[in-house]
């Protein structure tokens, strides 16, 4: 159940890991995939008699692309550094928390924020993406960053070829103007109010890296962290944890729904 809600939730405090089972590990990873899709898709899939609409679904090859991408440089690493005793393990250990963090499932086998160089903020910064639209997974979302990406390209060739009528496509469809203004406009909210909750936790005395990603994993609906909040947050702060809670919520409301509620207009309706 937590499994698919994307909840992370364990009875154990190991997690996941608490088990020690290849197979559990593997069911896991099929349901964490499965409830990170759009469920338009699913309902396509299953009820639309489509079963290869996963496979057409723009978002979902992109959200793919991105887990393998983070897969793939992730083992690579853990090879050269020798993290574990055999590639099998490292397989296993890889998959499990790149896509455990990229779905925002939340769930661990072990305590990811150790693994050498980059990799836990690579991890981190898959999580900012999350999963696709219409999912329980949390992030931004893939489709706002593929529009993103699409848009820059855009303005990228508008550069080189000025007179250039261009459009931005996902797949065979053309994103209209308006929904790529409200993309960016998130988008900029998003920065806006992670920049002020990071602010907000630094100043509780917390670290950069602990503040960082104690905000990233409570917008993104993420659960562990690194530094102090590897393993809980028992370490912050009343305020600090008050603070996480606000960043859980918008996170999980897609930050518009719950600032509109603070905005005049809407209590004037």
């Amino acid at each position: 159940l937590s499994t698919v809600a994307g909840g992370g939730f364990s009875t154990h405090d190991e997690s996941i890991g608490f088990f020690d089972s290849a197979l559990i590990e593997t069911v896991c990873i099929i349901f964490m995939l499965l409830s990170a899709a759009s469920f338009a898709v699913h309902y396509a899939a299953i009820f639309g008699g489509k079963p290869l609409k996963y496979f057409y679904d723009s978002e979902f090859r992109f959200f793919l692309s991105v887990v393998l991408l983070i897969i793939a440089v992730s083992l690579i690493v853990h090879i050269i550094s020798n993290s574990y005793a055999d590639i099998f393990s490292a397989f296993g250990a890889t998959v499990f928390h790149v896509v455990s963090t990229v779905t925002t499932s939340g769930f661990t086998t072990e305590n990811f924020s150790l693994w050498p160089g980059f990799l836990p903020y690579l991890l981190l910064v898959g999580a900012f993406m999350g999963a696709c639209s219409q999912s329980v997974g949390g992030g931004i979302k893939a489709w706002r960053v593929l529009i993103m990406i699409n848009q820059a390209y855009k303005e990228i060739l508008k550069t080189i070829h000025p007179n250039a009528v261009l459009s931005s496509k996902i797949g065979t469809k053309v994103i209209d103007a308006k929904i790529a203004e409200k993309v960016w406009g998130f988008f900029s909210i998003y920065v806006f109010i992670f920049m002020f909750l990071l602010m907000a936790m630094l100043g509780t005395g917390l670290n950069f890296e602990t503040a960082f990603s104690a905000v990233g994993a409570c917008l993104n609906n993420l659960g562990p962290g690194l530094g102090d909040v590897a393993s809980n947050y028992a370490n912050v702060s009343e305020f600090g944890k008050f603070i996480l809670c606000f960043a859980m919520i918008l996170g999980r409301l897609e930050i518009f729904t719950l600032l509109v509620l603070f905005t005049p207009a809407f209590w004037r309706r």
